[in-house]
């Protein structure tokens, strides 16, 4: 009897092992060029058994100078291929099938109002990227100085997380 009841504990013990993350969430950056700075993420992996592959930045829905003076309305921005060709990867996390879930989340709530306002001070792109960043499990740095940069920002981020076993430096071009 003692046994089966041992048996029955290893099997309940690997049966309740969480099951390996084949999930990776990349962060991005673009400096001046012919666009504004920029920020964004991108996911691939498997999700449920199924292959995904998905880019969101958050922009304003047009470039104007009315950015300067207020809120205007705001975009999810899905990144294109030829667009990260461009960009820079700074760095890779692995995250749990349910961090995906909340970018998910993270991603509708920019997407409608009142999300989808941008505001170049406080609700800008390195402003979503944080945000991911932190529901994805990252601890944010302390740097309001840096919500414009998103170089800098991302470096930051990867610096204070430094100590995360999933986090892997991006080899800069």
């Amino acid at each position: 009897m003692r046994f089966l009841l041992t048996v029955l504990a290893l099997l309940f013990a690997v049966g309740a092992t969480p099951a390996k993350a084949d999930v990776e969430v990349s962060f991005w950056s673009r400096e001046l060029g012919l666009e504004l700075p920029h920020a964004f993420f991108n996911i691939d992996g498997v999700v449920a058994g199924k292959p995904v592959a998905e880019s969101y930045g958050f922009t304003a829905k047009t470039i104007t100078p009315a950015l300067l003076w207020g809120p205007v309305p705001g975009r999810i921005d899905l990144t294109t291929k030829g667009y990260m060709a461009a960009s820079h990867k700074l760095f890779t996390i692995t995250v749990a099938d349910d961090a995906y879930a909340r970018l998910h989340a993270l991603v509708q709530r920019y997407s409608v109002k009142p999300g989808s306002i941008y505001r170049m001070n406080e609700r800008n792109c390195v402003h979503f990227v944080a945000e991911a960043a932190s529901v994805a499990g990252l601890r944010l740095p302390n740097e309001k100085r840096l919500m414009k940069r998103p170089t800098s920002f991302l470096l930051a981020v990867a610096a204070a997380n430094k100590d995360n076993p999933t986090l892997r430096m991006a080899t800069r071009k």
